[in-house]
Formats: C-alpha cells, structure tokens, sequence
C-alpha cells in the first residue's frame, strides 16, 4: 500500500539522511603525549571532501608516535604503483569548537616532527592469506598553504595523509622469516700443511757467533708459533676460541647504533620529566663503560664522554626550548657523569652564579681577581689601623708611676766616708 508524504516531511527525512551522512565521515583524534601513556583527546576532525578513500578510515584515531624520517614528510609520497597502497590525502576540518589544533600543528613544526599512529581500515579487506591489513595516519609538521577556500577556517583546517598498507614503508615492512635468511657460518679459512720443525743451529763460539745464534733461535720459534690469520669477510680470528666466541659477541653493534640508543633513550628520560609539572629537578647520570659494554674494542674508542654529554646538552635545549638549565655536577669518577636538569626558573643562584662564572673570558677573570686582592688588602689596612688606635687609646688610660726616687739615705757619715774610700781604691786599682 502506497503511502504519499508531504513535501515538509520530505525535507526532513533528506536533512537528517545528510547530517547521518555527515556524522559517519567524522573520525576523532586522540593523542598521546609519550610512548605507553594514556591518550587524551585531540579534536573530532571530518574530511573537507567527500571521497570514498576518507570513508575508510576509523572512527577514532590515536596518535602515539612521532618520527623525522622521509616518509612522514609533506612532498614524500612515494608508494606502490597498486592504487590501494598509494598515499592519500585531504584536508581535515575541527567540529568540534576546542581549538586544539593550531597549537597542535605549532609544537609538530617547533620541534620538525611529524605525529603517526596506526589504524585498522573499515573496509573488510585481507591480503596475503588472510592477514588484516594495518594503515597508518600522518600529520605532517610541513603543512601545506591552507587554499583559498578554506580561509575563514584556518584556525580548524588540518592537512594530513594516509595509506591503507603499512607496509609500502620500508619502516614497516616485517622481517623474513628465519628459513629464508642466508645462515652464514664463519668457516676458518684453510692453512697449508705446517712444516716440520727443524733443529735450531748450532751454537757458534765467540762473543758475534753467540749473537747469531741467539738471533736464529728467535726467528726459529717465531716460526714455529705463527699468528692466527684473520678471515677476509669479517676480520675475526680463524682459531677454535675466537670462531666459538663469534656466535655469543655482537658483531654488528656499531658505535652509531650505541649512540643512537642513548640518544633516545635521554629524550624519553626528558619527555617524562617534561609531562610532570610537579618535578622541577632532574638528575641525569650515565656511565660510559656501561654504555659502550656491548661494543669492542675499535668502536668503543670512537665513544666518548665528550659526546655523550653533548648529547645530553643538545637534548635538553631541544625539549626545554632553550629555557632548562643544565649543570654537570663534581663527581669522582671521570667515566660517570651526572647532570642536573631545571626547568624554566626552578635554578638557584649559585648554579647560575656558577655557570656565568665558567663563560668569562681569562683577562676579565685576571681583573676580578686582582680587584678582590685588592680589597682584601684594604681590608687588612684598615683592621690594623683600628688595632692601632686602640692600642694607643689603652696606653692613655693607664697611669705609670715610678717609685722609690725620693728615698731617704739612711746610712751613717761612718759608711759614707768608708764607701767613698772604697771607691778610690777601686778607681786607683783600675787606672
């Protein structure tokens, strides 16, 4: 039975098939501020054109890496020739009304690193046997000129592009099975057949014969115990110990490799210290025997304290913006360093008192200190002079008197007269 419908009802059904329509294209972002952290939200974007690509993608996304490699960047698109593992893009539009995304895209071009996370397409689509295909999301930090169209919503216009197979990338792409891998064994290179030992010579008289002799008894054991050759593929030794110790070493540990690990491993230590408001201070310490323990003896020499403090520098200006400080403390060991990290405004002032102290140049250095000799001496002067008067006041106060200088001459005319002869005689005797 046919049923007939106004045209105001009709207008209705059409409006609400749009905005059903509208509503699945919708895919909301969430972002996540370090590897293994909880997400949080980002923005609720949908794309500005209607293409059938755009309704592949899920209906959330989560962002939880960042990387600077090639593929992540804007003019980079390069694929498979199938048209299924071809880079798509578009442009996306916030509906949400926070206003997340211009300080989102500011930070990504700050610091030239691109944001990726990985998605299950909608579409059902399996590939090799059965194997669900992965795609992965880009935001590229390079954004491209916002058209002309879209100017009036710029602040809520996003660039981003995807693919549907991950592993198009090169970073993606699984590693071949064990089967299939070359199993190369380190096969001691054959030696020839060792001579017999001869006889050293016999020992010649006199002083010249008994130092040939003991030359040709030298050259004579060098050789009979020869040097184990090396193999021309790896450059390891051919004897029994070195070929069974080959399988247990990591040969192909680089120093590149060590430092690259380090890298990342102070710069996840400095995005945690950086998501916690509360901590203001942190100590970094690092050894370099225990960073280089896995390396040998040649490519531990091309790792130094140099560099890895360095590092550590160029680490904090680029995640501090240039407002950390970074301090290494006094230690007692010259392979361990500890570094102490503030943020912005957390340092004291005798760590910036200090580090101003290390920027001079040696004559201002030079005028410093011959100016606080000098008033050390000052100084000095001035306390003994106030000794001095001091010294002078005390005198003044106290009164000296000198006795027994109106003393009566109690003696009689008797022992006058007999001191005075006395004292004749002694004048007569000595002239």
């Amino acid at each position: 039975k046919s049923i007939s419908l106004s045209p105001r009802v009709f207008l209705s059904l059409s409006i609400y098939s749009k905005e059903r329509k509208s509503s699945m294209n919708e895919t909301t972002i969430m972002l996540c501020s370090a590897p293994n952290a909880k997400p949080d939200f980002l923005a609720t974007v949908e794309p500005s054109s209607s293409s059938t690509d755009d309704c592949l993608l899920p209906f959330e996304l989560i962002l939880n890496n960042y990387t600077r490699d090639s593929w992540s960047s804007l003019n980079n698109n390069d694929s498979s020739s199938s048209p299924d593992n071809k880079w798509k893009s578009s442009w996306f539009k916030s509906v949400d009304g926070k206003n997340r995304l211009p300080g989102f895209l500011k930070y990504l071009k700050e610091r030239k690193k691109a944001a990726f996370g990985k998605f299950d397409p909608t579409a059902t689509d399996d590939d090799d046997g059965g194997v669900k295909r992965r795609g992965v999301f880009v935001v590229p930090y390079n954004q491209p000129p916002i058209p002309s169209m879209y100017e009036k919503e710029k602040e809520n216009m996003m660039y981003c592009k995807f693919i549907m197979d991950r592993r198009v990338i090169s970073a993606f792409r699984p590693a071949p099975p064990k089967q299939q891998q070359q199993q190369r064994t380190v096969k001691p290179a054959p030696q020839p057949p060792r001579k017999k030992p001869t006889a050293p010579p016999r020992k010649m008289g006199g002083m010249l014969g008994s130092l040939l002799g003991k030359q040709s008894r030298t050259a004579h054991h060098l050789s009979v115990v020869r040097a184990p050759k090396k193999d021309n593929d790896n450059g390891t030794a051919t004897t029994s110990t070195s070929s069974s110790s080959a399988g247990s070493s990591p040969a192909s540990l680089t120093s590149g490799a060590v430092i690259a690990k380090f890298r990342t491993e102070v710069e996840q230590k400095l995005l945690d210290f950086q998501s916690l408001p509360q901590e203001t201070l942190l100590k970094y310490h690092y050894s370099l025997s225990a960073t280089t323990a896995l390396l040998d003896a040649e490519q531990r020499a091309k790792v130094t304290m140099e560099t890895l403090k360095f590092l550590v520098y160029e680490q904090v200006e680029e995640i501090g913006e240039d407002k950390w400080v970074a301090v290494k403390e006094p230690g007692d060991f010259m392979d361990e360093h500890t570094i102490a990290i503030y943020k912005e405004g957390c340092a004291p002032a005798e760590v910036l008192e200090e580090m101003n102290k290390g920027d001079l140049p040696d004559e201002i250095r030079g005028q410093a200190k011959a100016l606080q000799q000098q008033r050390m001496k000052q100084v000095q002067k001035k306390d003994l002079a106030i000794e001095k008067q001091n010294m002078q006041q005390l005198n003044k106060s106290v009164v000296v008197e000198t006795l027994n200088t109106k003393k009566r001459d109690r003696r009689t005319i008797e022992e006058i007269q007999r001191d005075m002869m006395g004292g004749d005689a002694k004048r007569a005797n000595l002239g």
